[in-house]
């Protein structure tokens, strides 16, 4: 990961209780995009950026495009609720660097 690219474009796959890579990175200013691929019906979310990533529906097989500005910097819980679990599930941890 280098911090002097403006923009970054990162994959994620889930499952019902894990994501992989499970600790995304970006730095604070990058322009992110978020690839997820999904094996499940469910809600994604980051925490601390809702309001530049609100909840999301992903669906089993499609490929969900977020793109949005890391302006804060710090660590944020990344969660799932699966369609049929709505009490949601930690998968992950997207980490902003503040340069």
């Amino acid at each position: 990961m280098g911090c002097d690219e403006d923009a970054i474009e990162i994959e994620v796959s889930l499952t019902d209780t894990e994501m992989t890579p499970s600790a995304p990175m970006a730095c604070r200013g990058q322009q992110v995009t978020l690839v997820v691929e999904s094996d499940v019906d469910a809600v994604f979310h980051i925490h601390g950026y809702d309001d530049a990533v609100p909840a999301t529906e992903v669906s089993a097989g499609v490929s969900t495009r977020l793109e949005f500005t890391a302006d804060r910097a710090g660590q944020f819980p990344i969660e799932i609720h699966p369609a049929d679990d709505p009490r949601g599930v930690e998968v992950g941890i997207f980490t902003v660097h503040a340069s």
